[in-house]
């Protein structure tokens, strides 16, 4: 070996360690995350159950509104064109007054049939499943209302019937049908119960009104005959309504 050679030291590359790199990585990311979690703003999950309350509170209320009882001009028998609870327009047709019964007694004879339309079916269950979800042994005036809401039922479809039919029963039979018809001379809210509620105004309010054993509705719909200045409806003039 000749004694000119050189041995040279050439330095080691440095590699890079992947492990290293990842870890780093992976802390930036969850330091990122922490810092978002921190800065931003939490929402609360809550679990709801399916319940009752503990308390039921039923409180009694008065309200003040401004209603007009409408008495008829002539005696007769009563068809109205408006259901309970209608919002009518000034000049709309409400009722009409039958001096004769003939017209009347010829359809709940049975020689008229009494057609029930899909609405009318629809009206009959909904009222049967409303009574029987508020019935309630302990509280007998559902039924009252139940039989209140089918007996306005039932008028509701003679009254339907006796306007389709009369003219024609009255060609077929030769009995007289004649109705004067009678119209709203103000906008407002229908309604057939009067409860001796409609004048009292924030100066006549008493305790005693607030008593339920006094309060007591009457329905103003019947098959009579009814003489002159008899109630016929009620009309409700204002949507302002205070509860007391």
């Amino acid at each position: 070996m000749s004694s000119n050679q050189k041995v040279v030291k050439f330095r080691k590359r440095k590699s890079l360690n992947i492990g290293i790199v990842v870890f780093l990585v992976i802390f930036i990311y969850i330091i990122i995350n922490i810092y978002i979690y921190l800065t931003k703003d939490h929402i609360s999950i809550y679990e709801v159950h399916e319940g009752t309350t503990a308390q039921d509170n039923r409180i009694t209320g008065l309200i003040l509104r401004k209603e007009k009882v409408i008495t008829s001009d002539a005696a007769g028998y009563i068809s109205y064109f408006q259901k309970e609870g209608a919002r009518i327009s000034k000049n709309s047709s409400v009722y009409a007054v039958d001096e004769s019964k003939q017209i009347v007694d010829v359809i709940l004879s049975g020689d008229v049939p009494i057609t029930l339309t899909k609405k009318n079916n629809a009206e009959i269950k909904y009222e049967i499943l409303t009574f029987q979800k508020k019935y309630s042994e302990s509280d007998f005036s559902e039924v009252y209302d139940f039989k209140e809401e089918a007996d306005n039922l039932v008028l509701d479809l003679l009254n339907t019937t006796m306007l389709d039919h009369g003219q024609t029963i009255q060609e077929d039979t030769g009995l007289d049908y004649s109705y004067q018809m009678y119209k709203s001379k103000e906008s407002g809210v229908i309604s057939y119960y009067i409860d001796n509620y409609e004048t009292v105004t924030e100066d006549t309010i008493s305790a005693d009104l607030f008593q339920q054993d006094n309060y007591n509705r009457t329905s103003l719909r019947t098959t009579t005959m009814l003489p002159p200045n008899s109630p016929i409806y009620k009309i409700i003039t204002s949507d302002q309504w205070s509860i007391l």
